[in-house]
């Protein structure tokens, strides 16, 4: 399944698109967001591959699969973990089939929300933001 790339908007109403992951301490929901900033880190890794294969430290069959590696990780989606905050009420009546397995299952979700700012929020800070849903839209277990 291929997610729209959202573009946050901090401290404004917007509508996002991305999947919930039911967890008693840091559920959240993943928003795949634009990729920022990584040209610079890809090149200084594939930089520090090639010195070392010219110093000696790595054959060429290490060059290829480090290279390799470094690359696969840079093509990745780049996804945000936001911490949601419900409208009152939702999971005991808006949606029916949440009643017994809402955790253990993953759920597509289409709400409009404000976004705060990049950061470090929830348990030990993995959250790179908080959000406030105004509405669902859709809600769909995947």
């Amino acid at each position: 399944m291929f997610a729209t790339v959202e573009i946050p908007q901090a401290g404004k109403a917007a509508i996002y698109s991305g999947v919930f992951w039911p967890h008693w301490e840091i559920g959240h929901i993943r928003i795949r967001v634009a990729r920022k900033g990584r040209v610079l880190p890809v090149a200084t890794c594939l930089l520090g591959v090639a010195v070392l294969w010219w110093f000696g430290f790595l054959t060429i069959l290490g060059v290829a699969v480090l290279s390799s590696l470094v690359i696969a990780l840079a093509a990745s989606p780049a996804y945000e973990r936001w911490s949601p905050r419900f409208p009152e009420g939702f999971f005991k009546s808006s949606v029916d089939e949440l009643s017994d397995d809402l955790y253990g299952n993953s759920y597509m979700v289409v709400f409009e929300g404000i976004a705060t700012e990049r950061g470090w929020y929830g348990h030990k800070g993995i959250m790179h933001r908080k959000v406030q849903i105004l509405r669902v839209l859709k809600w769909k277990r995947i």
